[in-house]
């Protein structure tokens, strides 16, 4: 009978709520509304050449499921409303938060990543890499 009088006492007098520190996981940065709005594509640079996961190739041929990289002018209009951006990306959407410094990642959730910045000129440039890598740049309209 003491034993459980004395593990009542315990739960009365230890704190509540009180998570140990090697337990809480950082805040992630949080979402800002400041670069909010329509980006219009500017352009696309194919920086896949070499790259180990596109086989750096140019034909389909070679080995089974080899596609070629292709080339082309500039990525479809990106748009971050309260401070979540999207963008058409091939067959899906890169989705991601702008934070507070300008830092910009999407995602497709299928292996397509997009890490980026956003400067003062709200011109957003940075490197998509999946299968195949681009170097993409947007420029703020308005």
């Amino acid at each position: 009978m003491r034993l459980r009088t004395a593990c009542f006492l315990l739960a009365l007098t230890a704190p509540t709520g009180v998570v140990p520190a090697q337990a809480q996981s950082p805040a992630p940065p949080s979402a800002t509304n400041a670069f909010d709005g329509s980006y219009t594509g500017v352009s696309a640079e194919n920086i896949s050449s070499g790259n180990t996961l596109g086989g750096g190739r140019a034909r389909t041929q070679g080995y089974a499921g080899a596609r070629a990289c292709q080339d082309f002018r500039a990525p479809a209009r990106l748009t971050i409303t309260d401070g979540h951006a999207k963008v058409r990306w091939g067959d899906r959407t890169l989705e991601g938060n702008a934070t507070p410094d300008g830092s910009l990642t999407m995602s497709t959730g299928y292996g397509q990543k997009f890490d980026g910045r956003i400067d003062e000129k709200h011109a957003i440039k940075g490197r998509v890499v999946g299968y195949c890598a681009y170097v993409l740049t947007w420029q703020r309209q308005g």
